[in-house]
């Protein structure tokens, strides 16, 4: 747990390019199935609007509870929470967007598509990364 000077500290070293030691957890969510089954047998038009809504829809709920997505990775995305502006209850957060998450999908995008969603939580090293040239 951070106090708020901390965190602004952790923040600001990560900035510089510094790094910084702190507790984070990723969110990994992706579609089941979707890699190999799903997109086969549907227009291509029809898979890339199904994961426009799938965004849509998952990405705000990270967002209301505090984590950030760092990244899309084809049927899934990545997202964190507690970096780079570290928060006490950053597990709690993730849990919630989690168990929001596999309520709206189905309710909003029908059962057709399953989702897998991860949690883990622990130390890591976290830094901002741009290329040097």
């Amino acid at each position: 747990m951070f106090s708020s000077a901390q965190a602004d500290g952790v923040h600001s070293a990560i900035r510089r390019g510094c790094g910084a030691r702190m507790s984070l957890v990723p969110l990994p969510l992706t579609l089941l199935g979707f890699s190999y089954d799903w997109p086969a047998s549907l227009p291509p038009g029809e898979v890339v609007s199904t994961l426009n809504r799938l965004f849509e829809l998952t990405v705000p709920i990270v967002h209301e509870h505090g984590g950030h997505v760092d990244k899309f990775i084809g049927d899934g995305l990545l997202a964190v929470f507690g970096a780079p502006r570290p928060t006490p209850d950053h597990a709690d957060r993730a849990v919630a967007a989690a168990l929001e998450i596999c309520e709206a999908v189905p309710r909003e995008l029908g059962d057709k598509l399953a989702i897998g969603v991860g949690i883990n939580s622990g130390r890591v090293v976290s830094m901002v990364r741009w290329p040097r040239k």
